[in-house]
């Protein structure tokens, strides 16, 4: 959904369901500007890749049909008990993580996280994050986004 000049919605779900909401939008002044527009997308729209216990959907980034004007990567993973997930995250590059289901650690950040909790992780050079799930399958959301960034919302005067 881009809302644009204004947009009004509602949501419902089935039983069972799990949501996430998140908002982008770095442009504020242009994106009022725009006529608000909704597509609805469906598990199988967007590229899954399966290996070694680890599967990753594509929700923002290469292969998505998902096109915003903000800097964003997002990922759905699920990672197998026992299995390991390396992301590599580029330079000047901040990732977070919110564990859906299931607890884990990030090895080269020494970080433990459980169910519902949020990780933060920046880099100043390639670096690539493993994480790890422990004691059943993990979820986690991943996103992926610059750390320092241009965009008229976050400027602070001087």
């Amino acid at each position: 959904m881009q809302a644009g000049s204004g947009i009004s919605h509602a949501e419902s779900l089935l039983e069972p369901s799990e949501g996430f909401q998140i908002w982008f939008e770095p442009y504020l002044n242009e994106a009022i500007k725009r006529p608000p527009t909704y597509r609805k997308y469906v598990h199988e729209d967007f590229s899954i890749v399966s290996e070694n216990g680890v599967t990753v959907k594509t929700i923002l980034g290469e292969h998505s049909p998902i096109n915003i004007v903000t800097d964003a990567k997002m990922y759905d993973v699920q990672i197998a008990n026992g299995a390991t997930y390396a992301y590599l995250l580029s330079p000047n590059r901040t990732l977070a993580g919110l564990a859906i289901r299931g607890d884990g650690v990030i090895e080269g950040q020494e970080v433990s996280f459980e169910n519902k909790d949020f990780v933060i992780i920046q880099s100043e050079k390639d670096e690539t994050i493993t994480i790890q799930s422990k004691g059943e399958e993990l979820r986690m959301l991943l996103i992926e986004i610059p750390t320092q960034v241009d965009y008229p919302l976050y400027r602070k005067p001087k």
